[in-house]
């Protein structure tokens, strides 16, 4: 409740009862226990009551976390503009913005550096976020609702791509065995959002799991086996032991496709 209790407090006419820190008995005509789920990070509007969607939930979002308290409506083009000719010559005007959401565990990218350094050369502006439990969730917000488009290696963190400014490009990175919950946590949620998503999925090569297990082994070449023995043997084998090396050649198709669709192309 610390962190979430602006957003909670927002889904309620009533006050927030926190039953941590609150003895008291309290009795109600009925209670629902549980949460009533419609799919993941999703909003089903056909069963709300005012028809609300997942676009409204991002409403409440800004209203929490905008620090002027002035919404942006989410029909707000992105600047789609890279370079313009003027009396014939190319000026460079704003450059997009590629935010780089980066693990320091598990799953991280292990030329970083590299990677930035290149979406640089492409004329990206590279911000690298490194979120944990003490980031504050409206920093977080100010820069995704600021970005023209964010880059990520599957997990957590890339439930805030409901930060982001539906139009914006979502490029996730989909390391070996991963690719069914990379989808339907993430990818298919993104696109009911509305942005326009993009997959990277990592091959053997790029996998860290290629110097642990030799070029036949069913991990890399066919990861449906273990991932058939449950979500344990996932977790154990893909999620928390590998990380990824990006090809650049393959990261520079990505990012080309990147600035098409953020202008418009």
């Amino acid at each position: 409740m610390n962190k979430y209790s602006k957003i909670v407090e927002q889904l309620s006419h009533y006050p927030v009862i926190d039953l941590r820190n609150d003895g008291r008995t309290h009795c109600f005509p009925e209670m629902i226990v549980g949460l009533k789920i419609h799919d993941d990070l999703t909003v089903n509007n056909t069963l709300m009551p005012s028809g609300e969607s997942i676009q409204d939930f991002r409403q409440i979002l800004g209203k929490v976390f905008d620090s002027n308290n002035e919404l942006q409506p989410l029909s707000e083009p992105l600047d789609k503009s890279i370079v313009q000719k003027v009396n014939g010559s190319v000026v460079h005007v704003k450059a997009p913005k590629l935010v780089l959401i980066a693990r320091k565990e598990s799953r991280a990218i292990l030329n970083q550096d590299e990677v930035v350094s290149v979406a640089e050369q492409f004329g990206f502006e590279v911000q690298v976020l490194v979120p944990n439990g003490q980031t504050e969730l409206g920093h977080i917000y100010r820069v995704l609702g600021s970005c023209d488009a964010m880059m990520g290696v599957h997990g957590a963190a890339m439930t805030h791509f409901l930060f982001m400014r539906p139009g914006s490009v979502f490029i996730q990175v989909v390391p070996i065995g991963t690719t069914w919950p990379s989808s339907a946590f993430y990818g298919e949620p993104a696109l009911r959002f509305g942005l326009q998503y993009i997959e990277y999925k990592i091959r053997p090569e790029e996998s860290s799991l290629s110097k642990i297990y030799n070029n036949s082994d069913p991990v890399l070449t066919n990861p449906e086996i273990i991932v058939s023995k449950g979500w344990e043997a996932l977790k154990e084998t893909y999620l928390q032991n590998q990380n990824v090396t990006l090809s650049i050649p393959r990261l520079k198709k990505v990012l080309l496709t990147s600035l098409a669709k953020i202008k418009g192309v």
